[in-house]
């Protein structure tokens, strides 16, 4: 590693402490984390104020990761052992026996042709079996899916876009951020 990527890691933790403990969420939620086996939570999380969960890509660039005040009560659900190529989490946070929460976090890389419309179509399968009724389902990330307009729930016409807006609406998931 160079010293201009490490002054650079160095200055994206410190934001990331800055996120953690000066604006005090409950939840945060990081896409692209570009984290490996090598960066350690501890190193993320110095006052150990979050339950950290982590799905590397152990590669260049993609990953996800969530931190969770220790507070608040988590179980990890295990969705991609038969797909470990997905970079997706997923916990519910259980707040009594009928009010629980079901997140998902995902990044989808900006992949194009068969190989996007592939790993689109594995992400929505580990939806439908992992998406509940007895909980609220909650999905956050990055799908790299800029042609979708969701006021209008239209989208371009590309088969990854078309397919990730027909099971979003289908399912009755609803757009939040709008920007």
């Amino acid at each position: 590693m160079s010293l201009i990527q490490c002054k650079k890691c160095c200055e994206q933790v410190r934001e990331l402490h800055t996120v953690l403990y000066d604006e005090n969420f409950d939840m945060v939620f990081v896409t692209e984390t570009w984290l490996h086996t090598d960066v350690s939570s501890g190193l993320l999380d110095p006052k150990s104020k979050y339950v950290i969960l982590r799905k590397d890509r152990n590669g260049k660039g993609g990953g996800v990761c969530a931190f969770v005040k220790r507070n608040i009560n988590v179980m990890t659900i295990d969705i991609s052992t038969a797909f470990s190529i997905l970079e997706v989490l997923c916990f519910d946070v259980i707040f009594s026996s009928r009010d629980n929460l079901r997140f998902f976090v995902v990044y989808r890389p900006p992949y194009c042709g068969d190989v996007a419309n592939h790993y689109l179509q594995i992400l929505i399968n580990r939806f439908t079996q992992f998406a509940t009724n007895s909980k609220t389902n909650i999905i956050v990330g990055d799908f790299n899916c800029p042609g979708i307009n969701w006021n209008s729930f239209t989208s371009t016409n590309d088969i990854v876009s078309n397919s990730l807006l027909k099971y979003m609406v289908e399912s009755g998931f609803q757009q939040f951020v709008n920007c």
